[in-house]
């Protein structure tokens, strides 16, 4: 079902269409029929999870009450045993239930964290009977429409329509859309109901401010990993049970001048950069001798490593270039999903955009003379 541009062309000529009440009713179900047929086609790789946790608490008077929590989110039928999910919903949980979109409840047992994907497995006890595997996208491109299917809070599948703004260099798909609350977790699919991979948590609000006036929404970015990167980390994590890689703890953004580099916006509080010397505003050129080129690439390179390793990180700090020894650490549990969090490019008041530009030329003045001495 190749709907995509009909969908946005549809959506542009729907005012003028509307004066012809015939016309605009059969474009309109024309439409409504595609989606609703593509839904039923895709939603049986979507499935909820439930997972219960008994807490014991204790009353004033000394009294013993069991207390019962149930996470509920959604999951993705990689094949008919294993499903991929947020750790959110499962970790530290004493029993998981898989439900279908038939209303088949199964019980499912936890396999393990990928660390640098925050997704968990698990295995279905009893295989799903008559499962038919969905295909996967090979590309998808910026400007394609996806759809999302969910658990919005307890309600599945949970319909949502996006449009990919970019796909990073390392795979990362980042894009707009409009979501039900609790959606994170939800799966993508393309105009042919291919599966294009799974919404992460991080989500970047971007802002402007105008002088003298509020803050406004200008733009709403999602992030969600590609079907390829979350099938490689599944059989990694189904052979090695939890899967763990190097963690540094800051928040980047790419550094706009010819030397390239990742500019630290943020160093999370008690983590490995910042014990070991990283400040906000370094500018990281390389790790272990390789150019760092952006956000991406270091996130990239960082990956590549186990906790304990040591790297070395070349640093241009207040036009100064330094070498810096770095021991990464492991992801504390429950924070953002990637070890380099990446940080959009926001729109800034015209006198911070002109401070910060400045800036930019005066280190980039200073590199230059120093190459020339």
């Amino acid at each position: 079902m190749q709907f995509t541009y009909r969908f946005i062309s549809n959506s542009l000529l729907m005012l003028a269409l509307l004066v012809q009440s015939a016309g605009a009713k059969s474009t309109l179900q024309q439409l409504e029929q595609e989606i609703t047929s593509m839904v039923e086609q895709i939603k049986p790789c979507v499935v909820t999870v439930s997972a219960n946790r008994s807490l014991q608490t204790q009353s004033e008077n000394g009294t013993q009450k069991m207390i019962q929590f149930t996470n509920v989110g959604s999951g993705l039928v990689l094949n008919e045993q294993y499903v991929i999910t947020k750790p959110s919903v499962v970790m530290g949980t004493d029993s998981i239930m898989v439900t279908t979109v038939d209303g088949d409840s199964l019980k499912a047992e936890y396999i393990g964290t990928h660390d640098s994907l925050d997704v968990s497995i698990l295995k279905i006890i009893k295989p799903l009977e008559n499962f038919s595997s969905i295909k996967d996208a090979v590309s998808i491109t910026p400007g394609s429409m996806v759809m999302i299917l969910g658990n919005a809070m307890g309600i599945a599948p949970a319909v949502s329509i996006g449009f990919v703004n970019n796909v990073d260099q390392n795979g990362v798909i980042r894009l707009s859309a409009g979501l039900a609350a609790g959606s994170a977790g939800g799966a993508l699919f393309d105009s042919e109901g291919k599966l294009v991979g799974l919404l992460a948590n991080s989500q970047f609000n971007i802002t402007r401010q105008y002088r003298g006036g509020p803050t406004f929404l200008t733009g709403n970015t999602l992030l969600a990993y590609p079907i390829q990167m979350l099938r490689k980390a599944a059989q990694e994590t189904i052979a090695q049970g939890n899967v763990e890689h190097g963690y540094l703890g800051v928040i980047a953004e790419n550094w706009p001048s010819r030397l390239g580099g990742a500019h630290i916006k943020h160093v999370t509080p008690q983590s490995p950069a910042e014990a070991f010397g990283l400040k906000t505003g370094d500018i990281i050129l390389a790790v272990n001798g390789n150019k760092v080129t952006s956000v991406q690439r270091l996130a990239a390179s960082i990956q590549k490593h186990e906790p304990g390793d040591d790297l070395e990180f070349r640093v241009l700090r207040d036009n100064d270039y330094h070498n810096m020894k770095v021991e990464l650490g492991s992801r504390p549990k429950h924070t953002a999903s990637v070890n380099v969090s990446i940080q959009p490019s926001i729109p800034q008041s015209s006198e911070q955009d002109l401070k910060l530009r400045v800036r930019r030329l005066e280190q980039e003045l200073q590199t230059i003379k120093k190459e020339l001495q």
